[in-house]
């Protein structure tokens, strides 16, 4: 690969200058941004009867009194935050795979209703979480 020296681009109004001179002559009047970029992307969801809500070809799980009404997500660029009424019904490290599941364990509501229980009522011996696995 060669490092080829890029045109100068130049301004349509001041054909004389480039962008770059430009952005030189400013810099100095340019604010300094101090702390962290706390931008996020927000879009309206609902929760399925699963306490889980879809976002970007995953799940991710909410408290079980959020069921049946609508969220507003908040994804950031590490994490998903999902309101309800403007209170914090989940909070998630985001998942770029596809058909990821992200539960969070805080809740035995939840855990209830996202992996049912498996009884053998035959022995009464098992009570494990079912395990759905997906194809790797």
């Amino acid at each position: 690969m060669t490092s080829a020296s890029p045109t100068p681009r130049r301004i349509v109004e001041q054909p004389e200058r480039t962008i770059w001179n430009v952005f030189e002559e400013e810099r100095g009047k340019l604010l300094e941004y101090r702390g962290p970029f706390d931008g996020f992307h927000v879009m309206p969801a609902s929760v399925s009867k699963t306490c889980t809500v879809r976002f970007d070809n995953n799940k991710y799980s909410v408290l079980s009194t959020a069921v049946g009404r609508p969220v507003e997500i908040q994804a950031y660029a590490g994490r998903i935050v999902i309101r309800q009424d403007g209170v914090v019904v989940a909070e998630h490290a985001r998942s770029f795979g596809r058909g990821d599941t992200g539960v969070s364990f805080g809740n035995d509501d939840l855990i209830a209703a996202v992996a049912p229980l498996n009884e053998d009522l035959a022995d009464g011996k098992s009570r494990r979480p079912l395990r759905s696995r997906r194809p790797q």
